[in-house]
């Protein structure tokens, strides 16, 4: 209940400033240049996204910047102190000066200058959930200091049935002391109340959660968590002749109060045993930043740029002291409400990473001939596990990480690219359904190299055809019931990408990815493991259009659908799920409040309701989300 008397102080507050970050320009197809993974606003596509690039997760992997700096993100960065964000990976990441096998996830803070503009926005969405959002522009003094604000606050139905109330605020202040430097500073917090936690469906035989319904809570009402996302830092930039610097340093925070695993462990008959695990308390921290000065030599048609990074983290987690109990045998669609049991919850574990990392890179462009860029990272990571009643374990970890990257224009029309990296990234957190439920991975070594070509066919049309390979270990669910490296498993592929303008009112982006993931080198001998990764599709494809109907004016309608081949379920890959396909549409419709310029945004996904089941891991799946509807009405004064 503190984070909501907060929340409405804040609200008083803004209520006679707010909003603003061109909310009527949040267009996510008309602003894509090209199918790979952007979001603008609250809005994205793209085959990729932060949670799948190439088959593997950037989100996990860590591999997070802000305004290009390095960043550890322990909490979700809200829509109050960022604009949007692009995926760096393949065509995208060429020229990037330390790119990671995973892709990268860049971040852009909102903007602010000498306009004041005020934002609101009203939300009405599936499953009744509806909020307001405010934001603003202030300029404060003329070319030198303006502020972007918001705040937001949200009573969600989720399509799985639960709920949660929501809220956000957010600030980011820019100052330019001199045409030369800027200062930003950001903070922003996101505070989710009484949000239940999704029921996760557990098979240990060959078979699949069937007839599931949807849009239904389970229970118990009583299986909630409160939880508390921070972020915030400082960016210095700066710009002195041939040399330019770049300052980041940040820090991020996740509170979570005492949280739920719902766990329905189900029969062929149709029968679910259910199981409820109680979690204490837990906190992850991280103070992260860069420190990079770049020198460019220009020698007329030959350009050189040298790079130099120091980046660092101290990121700090604890987790475990899970507490389970077990409930009768139920039908599986059955509602469930018992007592809340006493659950014994254990003592926590504490993870401490700290890692340190120094870099180089080298970049030549030589006009009309091609681009190279060089670069050396060495890093130095340590991990210290201190598990209840044992003493500390350290995992020490140092390596040299190259990076190449060369791309060639072979006519006007047409340019050739290709990269080749090695990485240390995190392995991500072991789900709560595991014996090691919430655990920290230690970080793993990844490799990737790349190809492609980028071919401007018109002013209005771009094709990029690319092939990659990645290497990492096959992390997945043991027989044992842990998440743990199993093998090796590798991704080769090849991506498409079409942006196109065919005519002056109607967009299209399309992208494909056309792999072969398969798992390599197996190290758990005594288990049987296909060749098939779990939960990775073969092929990916997804079109998204938006239409402006010449003699309606101001309305325009969008659209994608989105594809998504078989995927194995299981570690030895007997239960596949079946390819599917969800369609979405929406529209816009622009006009006048007064003379305030205003936007009417309606959205349907999943409009033919389609059926299907998201793997979370061996043997453990959610429904994807129903059919849903929602409207906006944002204005600008």
């Amino acid at each position: 209940m503190r984070y909501l008397r907060n929340i409405c102080v804040l609200f008083v507050f803004f209520s006679h400033v707010v909003n603003a970050e061109q909310i009527l320009d949040q267009n996510a197809v008309t602003s894509a240049e090209d199918a790979f993974g952007m979001t603008v606003g609250n809005e994205s596509l793209g085959v990729y996204n932060s949670g799948n690039v190439r088959g593997f997760s950037p989100n996990a992997a860590g591999n997070y910047r802000i305004e290009g700096l390095y960043f550890d993100r322990q909490a979700n960065l809200n829509n109050r102190i960022q604009s949007g964000s692009a995926i760096r990976v393949g065509a995208a990441a060429q020229g990037y000066a330390f790119p990671s096998p995973t892709g990268i996830i860049d971040v852009h803070l909102r903007e602010s200058g000498n306009d004041f503009v005020t934002s609101p926005k009203i939300t009405y969405g599936a499953d009744d959930t509806y909020g307001i959002e405010l934001d603003a522009k202030v300029p404060i003094i003329e070319d030198k200091f303006s502020i972007a604000l918001g705040t937001s606050a949200f009573k969600n139905h989720f399509t799985n049935g639960g709920h949660s109330t929501s809220a956000s605020f957010g600030i980011v202040p820019r100052w330019r002391p001199d045409p030369r430097v800027e200062v930003l500073f950001f903070a922003g917090s996101s505070y989710s109340l009484d949000e239940t936690n999704p029921a996760t469906y557990l098979t240990e035989s060959d078979f699949k959660p069937e007839n599931i319904i949807r849009g239904r809570f389970p229970g118990p009402s009583w299986a909630t968590t409160d939880s508390t996302g921070t972020n915030l830092g400082t960016i210095v930039k700066g710009i002195f002749g041939d040399w330019t610097v770049r300052i980041g340093r940040f820090y991020s925070i996740y509170d979570r109060e005492t949280s739920y695993a719902n766990l329905f462990n189900l029969s062929e008959n149709g029968d679910a045993s259910r199981t409820i695990v109680a979690y204490p308390t837990s906190k992850s921290t991280s103070s992260s930043g860069e420190i990079r000065i770049s020198k460019l030599i220009d020698d007329g048609q030959i350009k050189h740029l040298i790079t130099t990074s120091l980046r660092d983290r101290t990121a700090k987690s604890n987790y475990g002291g899970g507490s389970s109990f077990d409930f009768e045998v139920a039908e599986l669609n059955s509602s469930f409400e018992p007592i809340r049991p006493n659950f014994q919850m254990g003592e926590k574990t504490n993870d401490t990473v700290k890692q340190i990392t120094g870099a180089i890179s080298y970049g030549l462009m030589w006009e009309q001939v091609g681009e190279l860029t060089f670069g050396m990272l060495r890093t130095s990571y340590d991990k210290t596990v201190k598990k209840p009643d044992t003493t500390s374990n350290t995992q020490n970890d140092n390596a040299w990480l190259p990076s190449l990257s060369f791309s060639k224009p072979l006519s006007k029309n047409i340019s050739f690219y290709a990269s080749y990296v090695k990485g240390i990234e995190d392995a991500g957190v072991a789900p709560s359904y595991a014996e090691n439920g919430n655990q920290v991975l230690p970080a793993i070594r990844t490799k990737q190299w790349d190809a492609g070509l980028q071919w401007k066919l018109s002013d209005q049309t771009k094709l990029i055809v690319g092939y990659y390979d990645i290497v990492k270990p096959y992390i997945a669910m043991s027989k044992s019931n842990y998440y743990k490296s199993l093998g090796e498993e590798i991704h080769q592929g090849i991506e498409l990408s079409l942006t196109t303008s065919p005519l002056e009112e109607l967009t299209l982006v399309a992208g494909a990815i056309l792999s072969k993931p398969r798992v390599n080198n197996v190290t758990e001998t005594n288990e049987v493991i296909g060749v098939r990764p779990v939960a990775q599709s073969d092929y990916i494809a997804q079109l998204s259009f938006d239409y402006g109907i010449p003699w309606i004016e101001n309305f325009s309608f969008d659209g994608g659908i989105n594809y998504q081949s078989s995927q194995a379920a299981t570690v030895e890959n007997n239960v596949t799920i079946p390819s599917y396909t969800t369609i979405d549409l929406g529209a816009r419709y622009k006009f006048n409040i007064g003379k305030n310029p205003s936007l009417l945004r309606i959205q349907a996904t999943n409009i033919t309701n389609q059926y299907s089941l998201y793997i979370l891991g061996s043997g453990a799946y959610e429904t994807i989300d129903k059919r849903g509807i929602s409207a906006s009405i944002s204005t600008r004064f």
